[in-house]
């Protein structure tokens, strides 16, 4: 099932990029190479930005010391499926028509109310 898109803008000002939601500004590193895409928030204390992976399937949160958002995304970047408050040590799989994922510290995006339906 398809939900609405959320607005994730495409100005990226070196690796970040920005959801802009009822004129909140959201930062989002866009994690484009290996290395990146390889550490995420792994070994990292709690950040005040999300991570956006392009063409990635799955991930895990291993050696991740907070929780977190996840947010499967379709070529068009509509949430697929949404997983909250992950804790370490879990593994999303790949899941069908799923192209990029959004993590976010866990919490964070309250105040922009990001949901599947929005």
């Amino acid at each position: 099932m398809f939900v609405k898109c959320f607005l994730l803008s495409y100005n990226i000002f070196g690796d970040y990029m920005y959801i802009i939601k009822n004129d909140k500004i959201f930062p989002v590193k866009y994690c484009s190479n290996f290395i990146n895409k390889s550490l995420g928030f792994m070994f990292q204390k709690r950040k005040n930005y999300a991570l956006y992976f392009k063409n990635c399937t799955s991930i895990h949160t291993f050696f991740c010391f907070f929780p977190i958002d996840v947010y499967l995304l379709d070529e068009h970047n509509k949430i697929l499926y949404s997983y909250y408050n992950l804790g370490k040590n879990k593994i999303i799989w790949p899941k069908k028509h799923v192209k990029h994922i959004l993590e976010v510290p866990s919490g964070l995006v309250k105040e922009f109310t990001l949901k599947d339906d929005n």
